[in-house]
């Protein structure tokens, strides 16, 4: 049977069994990811952009009208948005919602007419647009289809022939981006929309979906600002023999947030923000000897903190994972951290929800990751009353080098200036497992593989984390250099991190070696060298 029209009440359903093809197919896409790294997958961040696009549209006063429907769609996805691809998909539907404009039915031809604006919308967002990516094959399959309309009426012809072209153009993605082809994948966002079209015509057809629940909590809102919503920071010391480490992190990680485990001999340091104290409390006494308890207020550190920034001329917001990491931010003058970054891309709404928080004359938002800095620049337009700019710092030593450019008594106009200046006077390095097999720069990398990364590159893979640290910083010092920066992660232990901090002292007797307590997760150590 054909379909002859689209109205609001079919573009919900549509929603909604795109969400759930995708979400069925997520570790798909998050596999062939050409980074073999921890990070923000594609997969993951077009699902919770498209699960926050289900949540919204599920509100039963919404009602059917086409226009609103679509409006609500472009909306939530913009907000829900969580990396590059999720941004991306949200300019798509914002650019289908408005070639719909205020029509209450389309035809095939109006259909395929939304997608060209949701195509051009999607490619003028980005700065600078990269063949072989989602909008090489969004192009190529909506243009197709495009014609196909001017001929055809029924509905699901016309999306049986975008969905050949999209997987045509897929599979020359290789042929567009050499990593692509070295690495023996196409690309991630690509296979997304893919998905999201080919749901559309599972259902247009009848066919059958797996059980995927496309309502869970995308996130609960609020969740990802640090010290803001587990009212309480709980830090002591469980004593006692044979402590298994994995099963404590596994009883503790629902009771709250910020969790660091770090063991030593018969003793296991604990740290986690909670709202019920006692139930942190009453699980570990199931493990050993508790001692040195610290349990502190952080809702009322947190309104002081808040009270003092209100009142200030510039508010500056970072982005990042680590306790440790965390300190040093505010120690640097940030006045408030949002919990992301690698692995846990925030979303539009909660960089905005940050922001709306202060009522200052300036915003200086640092994403510090590659994967933030299109979502960080979507603040801009929601908030077009503000004067916000975004430093696209790409790491979290570039963040750090921001905040030491910064002066008090300087313009918001020569710190924006210094700030920017200072982020190519820094360099990164990264310690990290490879999550998966892949081939990159005439490397071949196996799943868990020590790898170092200098300046998001991959450099060599190594059989221990101790020979990677050394080698990395080796090939990224030069003579003019005068300072190295460890910041080690949750996985390795104060005493390790100082035996190579006594290492790198004795290697380069001239430059300053300083190690700090990051707590990130994922990344052994993060390395700054000035």
């Amino acid at each position: 049977m054909a379909v002859l029209f689209l109205n609001g009440k079919r573009l919900k359903r549509m929603i909604h069994a795109s969400t759930k093809w995708l979400l069925a197919n997520e570790k798909v896409l998050n596999d062939i990811n050409v980074f073999p790294v921890p990070d923000g997958d594609t997969g993951t961040n077009m699902g919770l952009t498209l699960k926050n696009i289900v949540k919204s549209i599920s509100d039963a006063e919404m009602g059917d009208h086409l226009p609103h429907v679509a409006s609500n769609v472009a909306t939530a996805a913009l907000l829900g948005a969580r990396g590059n691809s999720g941004v991306i998909l949200s300019q798509i539907f914002k650019g289908f919602s408005e070639g719909i404009g205020n029509k209450k039915k389309l035809n095939s031809l109006d259909i395929a007419y939304a997608l060209k604006k949701a195509y051009e919308k999607a490619y003028n967002a980005i700065s600078n647009p990269i063949e072989g990516t989602i909008l090489t094959v969004v192009r190529d399959g909506v243009n197709f289809a495009y014609e196909k309309a001017k001929t055809e009426a029924d509905i699901i012809i016309v999306i049986e022939a975008l969905l050949k072209e999209l997987k045509r153009s897929l599979m020359n993605t290789p042929n567009l981006l050499p990593i692509l082809k070295e690495s023996g994948v196409v690309d991630a966002g690509a296979m997304g929309f893919v998905y999201i079209i080919e749901g559309v015509h599972m259902l247009l057809t009848g066919e059958e979906f797996p059980e995927i629940d496309i309502h869970s909590d995308v996130m609960k809102k609020g969740k990802i600002l640090i010290g803001e919503f587990f009212g309480y920071c709980n830090e002591f010391f469980i004593n006692g023999d044979d402590l298994d480490i994995d099963k404590i992190r596994d009883k503790l990680t629902p009771l709250g947030d910020s969790l660091v485990l770090a063991q030593a001999d018969n003793m296991l340091k604990i740290h986690i923000h909670s709202k019920h104290p006692g139930y942190i409390i009453e699980e570990c006494l199931k493990h050993g000897i508790l001692t040195d308890i610290k349990i502190e207020n952080m809702d009322a550190q947190h309104s002081e903190v808040k009270r003092e920034s209100i009142k200030k001329e510039t508010v500056i917001i970072s982005i990042a994972l680590g306790e440790g990491v965390k300190k040093i931010f505010e120690s640097l003058g940030c006045d408030f951290v949002i919990k992301g970054g690698q692995t846990m891309n925030p979303s539009v709404e909660e960089l905005n929800d940050a922001v709306n928080r202060f009522d200052a004359q300036n915003y200086i938002l640092l994403p510090n990751n590659g994967n933030v800095i299109f979502t960080a620049e979507q603040i801009k337009g929601l908030n077009e009353d503000k004067n916000i700019t975004i430093i696209p710092t790409r790491s979290v030593p570039e963040g750090f080098a921001t905040l030491l450019a910064y002066n008090h008594e300087f313009s918001i106009d020569e710190n924006i200036h210094n700030m920017n200046l200072s982020i190519k006077a820094v360099k990164t390095g990264e310690i990290t497992k490879a999550v998966k097999d892949t081939s990159m720069n005439g490397l071949k990398i196996r799943k868990n593989d020590i790898i170092a990364l200098y300046n998001n590159t991959i450099i060599s893979t190594f059989s221990d984390t101790d020979t990677a640290v050394i080698d990395l910083i080796d090939s990224m010092i030069d003579e003019e250099d005068e300072l190295i920066s460890l910041f080690y992660g949750e996985d390795i232990e104060e005493q390790q991190a100082k035996k190579n901090e006594s290492r790198l002292k004795k290697l380069y007797n001239n430059v300053e070696v300083e190690v700090h307590h990051g707590g990130q997760p994922h990344y052994s150590y993060i390395i700054s060298i000035e």
